[in-house]
């Protein structure tokens, strides 16, 4: 799986977590499309994922309401 979109599917908070998980342990992924996916402060797990995989080129956040919480996680 090189290619992942699940845009507008509510994932929320505990689906940012669970795909921060994923990320942390896949090493081909290189696309990720989380447009609209309501994730909140789930964006920041997903920064603290990127610290460790070194394939995703391309990550689209894009209709997400991003907390100061979230963003300072997500910038680090």
């Amino acid at each position: 799986l090189l290619r992942l979109r699940v845009a507008g599917n509510e994932l929320k908070e505990d689906g940012g977590k669970q795909l921060a998980k994923g990320l942390q342990q896949n090493q081909g992924l290189i696309s990720l499309g989380l447009e609209g996916c309501a994730l909140g402060d789930g964006i920041g797990y997903l920064g603290q994922a990127l610290e460790t995989n070194s394939s995703l080129m391309m990550l689209n956040l894009s209709d997400n309401t991003l907390s100061r919480k979230a963003l300072k996680k997500l910038v680090g």
